[in-house]
């Protein structure tokens, strides 16, 4: 009897919790922008996140570095919008969370 599946199942377990822990820093560090869905970019982004989060923990045919390097360019991507949004008037009129003030 080979130990193939046991090993499968642990690497499964080691990539789910690698990646919740990333999906935790990610959610840190974006905030609560991803988590409205105000637009639909935060929207877009929270469920290519949620995408590559599932990828990379649980599909053991793709190689999970390659996959973080993605996801980490993505954050990247967005994190570069998000900055170019609050200096620029133009950009905050087309996305429309960033121009938002709620009212108090």
């Amino acid at each position: 009897m080979t130990s193939q599946p046991m090993e499968d199942i642990l690497m499964s377990l080691l990539r789910t919790f690698v990646s919740f822990i990333i999906l935790s820093i990610t959610t840190f560090l974006i905030g609560k922008q991803i988590n409205t869905h105000n637009n639909h970019f935060t929207f877009a982004m929270s469920i290519i996140i949620g995408s590559f989060i599932a990828n990379m923990g649980f599909d053991l045919k793709l190689k999970f570095l390659p996959m973080f390097a993605s996801f980490a360019f993505l954050v990247a991507i967005h994190f570069l919008l998000a900055s170019t949004a609050l200096k620029s008037r133009r950009l905050r009129k087309w996305d429309g969370y960033y121009g938002k003030r709620k009212a108090s």
